[in-house]
Order: C-alpha cells, then sequence, then structure tokens
C-alpha cells in the first residue's frame, strides 16, 4: 500500500471515530472555541511609530530611550491660517483657543504656542524668563511692539508663526509615550548611550485609545473656533495615527461585510441548498474568533497589517469547507447514507484540505522573520487562523453533518454549472491537445515579467496612502511649505561625563554641527530650523548682558555657562529639561524637515551621522533618531523583508509538495505554476509604477501560499487517477471535470475577497486587494492550464508509462 492510500484510509478511519460520537465532537470544538475567543476582549489598536519596529530592534531601543529622557515628536499640530496673525481679533482668539486646549484635552502634558512662547529678559540684574503673554497686546500700538518682538526672536518664525505672518502653529503633546525595560536595553549593550536599567522607573504609556481620544479632542474643541479667517488644518505624527486608525477601522468594517456578502452569493451559486451557506459560515466565524482570541492572548494588537486578517480569514476559511462539502453532497447525490459520505468525503479530501492549510501557513509564516513589526505579527496569527479553519473544517464540519438531516436534493443542472463545465474542458482541451503551446505561453509572460519586475521600486510614503481630498495631506504640505519642514529628526548627544554639557567648546560643537546640517541637502530634503541647548545658552547670555544683541553667544567660561544655566532653571522656566538630562550629560538637537518617502531618508540621515562625527569631539557620543529616522529605518528593511519572506515562504512550502507528491521531480517542477502567478504580479506592478511597500510586499507571501492550495487539490486527484490507469491525459480529464469545479469556486471566492479589498478607504489597502485578487486568478488559470501540460511533458508521451520517480 502507498503513502498516500495509508494516509487516505487514515482520514477515512478518522471520519469512522467522528460518526460514532458527533454530539461529544461539537461539545468539545465548541468549549474550545468558547475558551480560546475570551482573551478578544483584551484586542487593541495600535498604529504608533515604535509599533512598526520590533521592541528590541536597535533604532527603536535608541528612540524609546530618547522618549524616555526627552519626549518626542509624537504630537498634534494645528496650523491656523489667515490674512495677518498680528490682528487683535486672531489673537485674542488665538489665545481663547490655547486656554480652552491647556483645560479641557485629556493626557495633554505641553502645549506650544505664541500665547506662551518663552520671553528672557534682564531686568535689573534680574533673569526674568515669562510668557508672551505677560506682554499681550490690547491696543493697536502695543500689538506693533509684539510684532517686532516675535519677528525678531530666532525661535519664533519658522517654529510658531511663518515668515509671512499668514500661520501660526500650536503644538500639543500627550502626557507620556512608552515603557522601557531594562532587558530592551541589555539586549543592545552596544547603544553606549542608553544606560537605563531594571532599577530606573519606567513610564507606562499612552494606550491606542488614549492616543486616539488625546487626538479626536483637540478636533474636536477647535472645529468651533474655525472660520474664514481661522482657517484649521491638524497635522502631527498623532493626527495621522488618528486618521489611520480611523480609516482603517472604518475599511475593515466596509470590506468584511461586503466579502461576507460576496462568499455567501457564491456559496448560494454553487450548493443552491441553505446548509451550503450556513455550514461554511459556521467555520469562518469559529475560526476568526478564535484568531482574534489569540491576538488578545498574544498582545498583538489591530494594525494596518493585521486588520486584514477578518476579510482574509473569511474568504480563505471557506475554500477548505467547500471542497469538503462539494464531495460530500456529491456522495449524497449517489445514494450514500450522510455517514458513509462524511468517510468517502474524508478518504477523499482530507489529505488535501490539510496539505492546503499547511501550505498556506507555510506562505504566511514566512512574515515572522520580518524586522518589520506588523508584518511579523501577521506571520505569528495569520497562519494560527489558518491552521484553524483547517482544523475546525476536518473535525467540527464532518462531526455537523453526520447529525444534519441532509439528503440528495434533484435540481436541474444551473447556468453557472453549464458555463464552469465549458471553461474548464477548454482548459482540458488547450493544456491537453497544445501541452507545448501554453508552456510557451506562459513561458514569454514570465519573460516579459522580468522585465517589468526591473522597473520595479520600493516606497514608504504614508501619506500617499490616504486619498487626495484627505485634509491631512494638505495641512502637511502647507507646513512643510510654510514653516521649514512638518517632521522633525532628532540628534541625542551623551557628552560622556556628568556635567559635561558645562564645556563651552562641546557646545560650540554642536552649535557648529547645527550649521553644518543646515547645508545638507539630499534627495530634496534638508533641515529648515534647528533647536538646542545651545539656543538657551545664547538666550540667557544676552538677557543678562543688558539684553544687548551682540552677547547672543556661547559664554566662553565652563564656570559662567553653570552659573547662567542655573539662574535659567530658578526662573521657572521648564524648557531647560525638555532638552538636557538631569546629570547635565545627556541633550537633543532637534532638525524640523520636510515629509518625503521614507525610502529618500536613509542617504540624508547617513550625511547627518557623517556630520555630527565629523565635527563633534570623539569624547561626544551621539545617535540620530526622531520620527523620520524611525520611518527611514522601516523603509531600509523593505527589500529584506521581500527577500527574506519569499525565499522562507518557498523554502517551506516546496519539501511540503515534495512529500505530498511522493515524487522529488515532480514537487520541484509543481512550484513552476504556483510561482509564475507571483513573477507576472510583481512585473504588472513594474509596469504601471506601483510601489512596494509594507502593504504591497505581503502580496507574494500570501499568494504563494495561496496559490498552492488549488495545486495540492489538482495534483491530488491526478496522482490517484494516474497511478490507477498509467494515462495522464485521461487523468487530466477527469481531475478538471471531478476537482475543477470546486478550484474554480474557490478561487472565485478568494479573488473576490481580495478584490473587495479595493473598497478600501486607503490607497495601499485598495492597491494590495486588486493585485492579490489578481495574483489569484493567475494561480488558478495556471493550475488548469500550465500545470496539467507540465505534468503532460512529464509522462511518456503514450502517456502510458508512469512518471519516473527520483
Amino acid at each position: 500500500m502507498s503513502f498516500h492510500d495509508q494516509v487516505e484510509n487514515g482520514f477515512a478511519s478518522w471520519g469512522h471515530w467522528l460518526i460514532g460520537r458527533p454530539k461529544r465532537v461539537i461539545v468539545l470544538c465548541c468549549s474550545f472555541v468558547v475558551i480560546l475567543s475570551m482573551p478578544a476582549l483584551w484586542l487593541s489598536t495600535d498604529h504608533s511609530i515604535q509599533s512598526l519596529l520590533h521592541p528590541e530592534d536597535p533604532s527603536r531601543i535608541v528612540y524609546d530611550d530618547f522618549l524616555q529622557r526627552f519626549g518626542g515628536g509624537e504630537d498634534v499640530v494645528i496650523a491656523i491660517e489667515t490674512s495677518n496673525v498680528f490682528d487683535l481679533i486672531f489673537l485674542e482668539k488665538l489665545r481663547a483657543l490655547h486656554h480652552e486646549l491647556e483645560e479641557s484635552v485629556p493626557h495633554l502634558d505641553e502645549i506650544q504656542s505664541l500665547v506662551n512662547a518663552r520671553v528672557t529678559q534682564g531686568i535689573d540684574d534680574r533673569l526674568v524668563v515669562e510668557e508672551l503673554e505677560s506682554s499681550w497686546p490690547g491696543q493697536p500700538q502695543e500689538l506693533r511692539v509684539l510684532e517686532e518682538r516675535v519677528r525678531s526672536h530666532p525661535l519664533y518664525v519658522d517654529a510658531l508663526i511663518s515668515a509671512d505672518a499668514r500661520l501660526a502653529v500650536l503644538r500639543l503633546k500627550p502626557s507620556d509615550t512608552i515603557s522601557l525595560s531594562g532587558d530592551e536595553v541589555g539586549a543592545f549593550e552596544d547603544i553606549e548611550w542608553v544606560e537605563l536599567t531594571q532599577d530606573e522607573p519606567s513610564t507606562v504609556g499612552l494606550t491606542g485609545a488614549q492616543r486616539a481620544r488625546f487626538a479626536e479632542s483637540i478636533r474636536g474643541l477647535a472645529k468651533p473656533y474655525e472660520s474664514e479667517e481661522f482657517k484649521l488644518h491638524f497635522t502631527g505624527l498623532l493626527s495621522m495615527e488618528e486618521r489611520l486608525n480611523a480609516q482603517v477601522t472604518r475599511d475593515v468594517a466596509t470590506f468584511t461585510w461586503a466579502a461576507g456578502a460576496l462568499v455567501v452569493f457564491l456559496l448560494f451559486l454553487l450548493f443552491q441548498r441553505l446548509s451550503g451557506i450556513l455550514l461554511p459560515a459556521l467555520i469562518v466565524i469559529l475560526a476568526l474568533t478564535s484568531t482574534m482570541g489569540l491576538m488578545g492572548l498574544l498582545s498583538v494588537p489591530f494594525s494596518m497589517t493585521t486588520g486584514i486578517l477578518p476579510p482574509f480569514l473569511l474568504t480563505v476559511g471557506v475554500c477548505g469547507a467547500l471542497h469538503l462539502l462539494v464531495l460530500f453532497y456529491a456522495q449524497l447525490q449517489q445514494g450514500l447514507s450522510r455517514s458513509e459520505a462524511v468517510v468517502e468525503s474524508l478518504r477523499h479530501s482530507g489529505m488535501a484540505i490539510a496539505m492546503t492549510g499547511l501550505t498556506t501557513a507555510g506562505g504566511l509564516i514566512s512574515f515572522y522573520e520580518a524586522p518589520i513589526a506588523p508584518i511579523s505579527q501577521l506571520g505569528i496569527v495569520a497562519p494560527l487562523g489558518v491552521l484553524l479553519a483547517t482544523a475546525y473544517t476536518l473535525v467540527l464540519l464532518p462531526a455537523v453533518l453526520t447529525i444534519l438531516p441532509l439528503g440528495p436534493v434533484e435540481r436541474s443542472v444551473s447556468k453557472v454549472h453549464r458555463i464552469s463545465t465549458w471553461f474548464l474542458e477548454l482548459c482540458e482541451k488547450w493544456s491537453i491537445g497544445s501541452s507545448s503551446g501554453v508552456i510557451a505561453v506562459w513561458s514569454l509572460a514570465i519573460l516579459c515579467s522580468l522585465y517589468g519586475i526591473s522597473q520595479l521600486h520600493f516606497s514608504q510614503d504614508y501619506l500617499s496612502w490616504f486619498p487626495e481630498d484627505e485634509p491631512i495631506i494638505e495641512a502637511t504640505s502647507l507646513i512643510d511649505e510654510k514653516m521649514k519642514g512638518a517632521m522633525t529628526v532628532e540628534v541625542m548627544i551623551d557628552a560622556g561625563n556628568v556635567d559635561g554639557l558645562y564645556d563651552p567648546a562641546l557646545l560650540l560643537q554642536i552649535d557648529e554641527a547645527e550649521r553644518a546640517a543646515r547645508l545638507i541637502e539630499r534627495n530634496g530634503i534638508s533641515v529648515g530650523q534647528a533647536f538646542s541647548l545651545t539656543d538657551i545658552a545664547k538666550e540667557v547670555h544676552q538677557a543678562l548682558n543688558e539684553n544687548q544683541q551682540a552677547f547672543f553667544k556661547i559664554p566662553d567660561s565652563r564656570e559662567l555657562l553653570a552659573q547662567e544655566f542655573l539662574l535659567f532653571e530658578g526662573s521657572g522656566s521648564s524648557a531647560l529639561q525638555e532638552r538636557v538630562d538631569s546629570e547635565f550629560r545627556r541633550t537633543r538637537v532637534t532638525l524640523k524637515v520636510p515629509w518625503a518617502d521614507a525610502i529618500d531618508y536613509p542617504e540624508f540621515l547617513d550625511q547627518l551621522e557623517v556630520t555630527y562625527g565629523a565635527v563633534l569631539s570623539p569624547d561626544a557620543r551621539f545617535g540620530v533618531t526622531g520620527v523620520m529616522a524611525l520611518f527611514g529605518r522601516v523603509s531600509s528593511s523593505l527589500l529584506a523583508t521581500m527577500t527574506r519572506s519569499y525565499l522562507i515562504a518557498i523554502a517551506v512550502i516546496t519539501p511540503l509538495m515534495i512529500l505530498f507528491l511522493g515524487s522529488f521531480r515532480r514537487g520541484v517542477f509543481s512550484m513552476i505554476p504556483n510561482l509564475a502567478p507571483i513573477l507576472l504580479t510583481l512585473g504588472v506592478m513594474g509596469f504601471l509604477r506601483i510601489p512596494l511597500d509594507i502593504t504591497s510586499l505581503m502580496v507574494g507571501g500570501i499568494i504563494i501560499g495561496l496559490a498552492v492550495d488549488d495545486t495540492i487539490h489538482f495534483m491530488h486527484r491526478f496522482n490517484r487517477i494516474y497511478g490507477r490507469t498509467g494515462d495522464s491525459r485521461k487523468a487530466i480529464r477527469e481531475t478538471l471535470q471531478a476537482t475543477g469545479r470546486a478550484m474554480l469556486f474557490t478561487s472565485v471566492v478568494l479573488a473576490s475577497g481580495f478584490f473587495v479589498f479595493g473598497l478600501a478607504h486607503m490607497k495601499n489597502i485598495s492597491t494590495f486587494g486588486l493585485l492579490a485578487g489578481m495574483a489569484t486568478l493567475l494561480a488558478f488559470l495556471a493550475d488548469v492550464t500550465l500545470a496539467p501540460a507540465m505534468m503532460l511533458r512529464l509522462t511518456k508521451r503514450d502517456g502510458r508509462q508512469a512518471v519516473s520517480q527520483d
């Protein structure tokens, strides 16, 4: 008895065991689902910048340490457009908005605007630091004084107002951001400026819901102030996150329902009986709720990537049940009892269903090693979801079929049946009658796709994912244009010893590095404004020297510098705490930069590191971090992520195919119809200039696993018939007649489920759905044309001798 026969008999024995105790199996399965689904209550949503990288990633550790010490650029920015900022009515409205936000926004740590802008003066040999509101104008002549003061201050223009005074900005920072454990730091001891220990207190960051509430409340409180002369634009990282969260949530709900409706419709067309709709739906619902429970249990949050799971599992989970039901109903039509039909269905399809689950999971598990955290998380929960759906199909579904009062249904051949039969017969004639031509056409298509693949380019422009009419795109562009940069890069500098930042020479180096950084220009990216400890040093020194402009510089004495910083600290201002740590050892330099495709940032960041490395003394260590630095890190990981996931998927699936087919030769050649759709899809992307980004790169890994499903069902039936008859043409013909219709419908279900993603509001999700749907249909065409033609060529021309076994 062959291996395949033994496995088929094993599934038949499994069927006999199930039909002997169906109610017990149903109760156990339902109890398992209930227990596994309970942690779904713990599910959270996370679209934060940190969530893109693993906690142990060196770039994230540096960023988390930076946030722990100084807070970061994760804020909400309100840009207010007007004809003239220096207007009494506008200023009063700005002040009213500032104070309402300050009093009412939950989780607010700090708000910055012209209202509380820092004013440092020397008055009667005293250092006085107060807010600009203390000299707020009430009369036109006072307005002119305020305008002169603001325009002459180097830290106001391009920070709080635009140079043309047509834009004013409010920046709102949330209270806390992260928690950093000593274990994470210890994993990368070579990052020398990260020196937190387990004994140091860590802060508990805001949850995704709290971050969303923070951004939403700001929008809600500010909107009533909007008018023609007080036009509001919302941007900043948390605004983007809030909009992203809102759109993804809406999209997931929309295309989950749409995919569900499509699947129900297609199941009705195929089976035309209520059980053919309800039973696959039962399997999908149980698999989905169980997977959500696993996400809660494993602390995997909903993100843009894991958000595709509901509609994905909805369509994928149906396919195994569909194959089993097609055989089950066919057995009933032939006069078998329910129990006999269950056993025979498991005998003939159990192995193929199990293998399709394994290969689909194998394609998805390739994402696990991705350096991009949401993709890696998908590589954990999606395979588990697929395996759960497979298990429910092979355990729960047969038990339910055993006790349901189902029987044969007499019905005429439907139009759908006739069309599918005609199409499959056409594929059969083409693949058998012109196998060389089929192989030639596919080979030519693959060769053409290679040119398209050579035109592929990477991109990671998150704003481009939003629809063109999304207000945040306009707001970010406005800040870039008017304020010389909507985003920031941070340089964290470690003097190397306690009180090291009292050294005037080091501060002069930091100041020189800032000036040099402003001269960098790479890929259209340059520094528009810089803020550092040196600004405070210059400001205080000028104030203590009768406010003379000539003294706007760093003092040349260590003792004098320390004394002036001490006076500033005693003035009550918190500005120093934002720029330097309590040991006066570490400081931050904030560089304003424009929003750009993250793929363009690594070159700029590399040059920035070279610049600071050339100016700072060897004793001073530094690290470049911040929002755009993390985006750059993610973009630089795209190629490695794609290459690794595709190779892992192939390495996992190919041995499974060899084992399944029992032949090294056929196992290897069977991968050609599975890889061809991926190559063609990548080629189309190249020709259409569709970029590879964090979303589209997942298409290959997902489709490699799904494409194998139809190949397995085809090869399984082909092997059985060919082994019995030795006639490859007869084996192809009967396989397409018996299994082809189920393959066609599962492919249509899958493609429809993916095409539903095209309804998504976010462009990247929409593109993913269209590409994945196209690849699914190409995979089906390869399995009903290229695979039969290749099997025919691998056998004797007369069709009577078995394929050679390697």
